[in-house]
Formats: C-alpha cells, sequence, structure tokens
C-alpha cells in the first residue's frame, strides 16, 4: 500500500514539474504587447449598378493586443488583435457623377475590428557580421470588419424643370433629416505574404518593420438605408474569390522599442502603421434583383500609438 502510494506521490510530481517547465518555457518564449492609438480611417464604395459613391471618413481611438510566440529558435507565430471606436469624422454620399444630381454630408459613427495572424522563418543574420539583426519571410491570413453608419444628414441637390425655349434649368435645394440615415456592416478577409526586420540591443532598445503584401479573397457589405420606404437592405460582393489583380493591398508597422531594466515590462513602444486595400468588380444584390459590374471598396487607415512589452 505505501509503496503503490510512493508510486502515485512520484508521478505527480514528474507531471507537475513537466508542467512548471512547459509553462516557464511558453512564458520565456512568448512576447505579450498591450497597446492604445489613434487612427484615421477612410473606408468608401463606388456601387456597380448605379455608381453611387459612400465615403466614411472616421477618426478612431483603439486598443490592441499583440502575441508573439517562438515555436523553435527560428520559427514563430504572430497575433495581432486591434478593436477602434469613431470618435469624429464625416460621411459623403455623393450622386454627381451618375446625374442623379445629390449630394448629402453628416456625421459618422461605428467601430472597427482586426484580426491579423502570420507564421513566419527568422534568418539571423549574426554570423554573417551584422550584430543582433535578423530577417523572416512570413505568411498567414487576416479579417477585418467595419461597422460604419451616417447620421444627421445635410442632403444638397438641384432638380431640373424644363422651361422652354431655355430647355432644362436646375433649380437647388437643400434638406436634412436627423437619427441613422446608412449603414454597413462590411468584412474583408484573405491571405497575407511578408517580411519582418528587426534589429536588436538587448541592452537598450529594439525596431521592428513589418511588411505585408495583402490578397482579399472575401469581402461582403451588409448595407442598410434606413431612410427608404419600406427599410432597404441589401449587399455588395467580390465577383471572384482569387484576382490579384483587382483585389489587393498592403501595410507596413514600425515599431520601436526602449528596454525598461528590473521591471515586469520589458520594453516601452512606439509604434505607426499604414494600410491600404481595394477590391473591383463587384455583385450588388437587393430583394429580387442583382447587378454584377465593376465598381470598388477602399480602405485605408493610418494608424500611431503607444505600447508596453511584457
Amino acid at each position: 500500500m505505501i509503496k503503490k502510494l510512493n508510486k502515485k506521490i512520484l508521478i505527480v510530481a514528474i507531471i507537475s514539474a513537466s508542467a512548471s517547465s512547459v509553462n516557464a518555457n511558453l512564458i520565456e518564449n512568448t512576447d505579450i504587447t498591450l497597446r492604445a492609438g489613434i487612427s484615421k480611417q477612410d473606408f468608401m464604395f463606388d456601387t456597380p449598378a448605379a455608381h453611387s459613391i459612400l465615403d466614411w471618413q472616421g477618426e478612431n481611438i483603439g486598443v490592441g493586443l499583440d502575441v508573439k510566440h517562438d515555436l523553435t529558435d527560428n520559427v514563430f507565430t504572430d497575433l495581432e488583435l486591434y478593436y477602434s471606436k469613431v470618435k469624429g469624422g464625416e460621411a459623403h454620399d455623393d450622386d454627381i457623377s451618375n446625374e442623379s444630381y445629390v449630394y448629402s454630408k453628416g456625421g459618422v459613427e461605428g467601430k472597427t475590428k482586426d484580426l491579423k495572424l502570420s507564421f513566419g522563418y527568422k534568418f539571423d543574420l549574426d554570423n554573417v557580421g551584422v550584430d543582433s539583426f535578423s530577417i523572416a519571410p512570413t505568411v498567414g491570413g487576416f479579417y477585418k470588419n467595419i461597422n460604419y453608419h451616417s447620421e444627421n444628414k445635410t442632403q444638397l441637390g438641384y432638380t431640373l424643370i424644363n422651361l422652354p425655349p431655355h430647355g432644362n434649368i436646375p433649380i437647388p435645394y437643400q434638406s436634412s433629416s436627423s437619427g441613422i440615415t446608412n449603414e454597413t456592416d462590411s468584412d474583408i478577409m484573405g491571405v497575407s505574404f511578408g517580411l519582418k526586420l528587426e534589429s536588436r540591443d538587448p541592452i537598450k532598445e529594439k525596431s521592428v518593420i513589418k511588411f505585408d503584401f495583402l490578397l482579399p479573397v472575401h469581402y461582403v457589405g451588409k448595407m442598410t438605408w434606413h431612410k427608404r420606404v419600406p427599410v432597404l437592405n441589401w449587399e455588395l460582393e467580390n465577383r471572384k474569390k482569387f484576382d490579384p489583380k483587382n483585389n489587393n493591398g498592403f501595410r507596413i508597422k514600425y515599431e520601436k522599442g526602449y528596454k525598461i531594466n528590473n521591471s515586469m515590462i520589458d520594453y516601452l513602444k512606439f509604434y505607426s502603421s499604414y494600410e491600404k486595400i481595394i477590391i473591383k468588380n463587384l455583385k450588388e444584390t437587393e430583394p429580387n434583383w442583382n447587378y454584377k459590374g465593376k465598381g470598388r471598396v477602399e480602405f485605408e487607415a493610418f494608424a500611431a500609438g503607444i505600447g508596453l512589452e511584457f
């Protein structure tokens, strides 16, 4: 009985020691960064059927979480999560170029969510005469959700009145509407191929530059026009799932970290980034009707902020 009990105690001790070792290695090989910042975002679409252009320009604040984990000495994975909320900006609805002769402007509210996951293989260049420098090709995927709505619009336009013998005479008018007018809930998903460059002074600082080439493979935008009677729900979607010529984008991100000694915080970091995505050739769908044409969707964002790496 005592031998069996001692054997069980030994097994439990071995498992506990192994678990502690695994947890220690996991913590040692993982860098976690909490960040916050501001961004200037621009999301627009040009519909294929009516050539109506709607442009949301948001001034956002956001928070994010970055996790880097070394799977081996050379193989690693990067996870980036970011959430931002609109704190200012304007929405523009342009129906001038399609000869509807209407232009609207209003406020904008909403939020965006971003997820990026990539795997990389690091080539350490210390052995070729470059101190603490590495280069890593990466491959991964991304997901972006844009949920914006326009509100409190002012509409400017003119109607054409036929006055013989002068022909059509433009008569200007102005109107306004309160509350939510137009709303989009848009998802963009795709794959990414990139390059990560890092230089490091383990005592003082480190610098990281990430460049990602983005290939959107799926876009769908669920739109709601609240002021229509009845309320109009319709969708935009990319016609081809893989079309690098027409559906593409890129992101470049720079980080500068300053070492903090004798603290649970490893680095104080500053970052900036620029991103742009373009999707062309869309399908427009309304109840009992759809249209395939050109059109385009564009997302553009510049962001800057501060972070703490643990």
